[in-house]
């Protein structure tokens, strides 16, 4: 997933991969605005998880992954100068694709054009969420925090917050 560059604007390589992925494991895949909304399994209720397609880097013809213990970094082999990998957001979409294969039920969604403003999500469609139990996004800086509340807003109950903890900690 890494080694697929997209921007914003340009997620056409990145859908093309999500769609092979979901055609070899026989998943549902609707397509929408450029939004990619896949549904494995039959189910009252889904988690879902949320990634988006596009990166803030610049697409360079002569990119390489490259995989130092564990820490991946990416170099223009042309210029031999370090570029920016597409981290944010090509983890959730490797995440999302992750548990995709381990569940047999699960929802996700992949948007488009998240770097530029939001602009995939806008055109979401809300009637996709109906049947989840949950919406998550792996979207973050580190990993030792969990948004639970937006502008003082509660995002969930304390009752999910200790349901989920042992996998937080995990």
């Amino acid at each position: 997933v890494l080694e697929i560059q997209t921007t914003t604007g340009n997620t056409k390589a990145m859908n093309k991969y999500i769609a092979r992925f979901c055609q070899s494991r026989q998943l549902r895949l609707d397509v929408h605005e450029g939004n990619l909304y896949v549904t494995k399994g039959n189910a009252a209720l889904y988690p879902c998880i949320v990634a988006h397609t596009d990166t803030v880097h610049d697409i360079v013809d002569s990119f390489k992954i490259y995989n130092n213990d564990g820490m991946y970094y990416a170099m223009d082999t042309e210029r031999v100068k370090q570029v920016g990998t597409g981290g944010d957001d090509k983890v959730g979409v490797y995440l999302a694709l992750k548990l995709i294969d381990k569940y047999d039920h699960i929802k996700a969604v992949f948007f488009r054009d998240e770097g530029s403003g939001c602009e995939g999500s806008k055109l979401a469609q809300m009637n996709f969420f109906d049947c989840c139990a949950f919406v998550m996004q792996a979207d973050r800086n580190g990993r030792k925090d969990v948004i639970s509340e937006d502008w003082s807003n509660a995002l969930y109950s304390d009752a999910f917050s200790k349901h989920i903890a042992p996998i937080v900690k995990k």
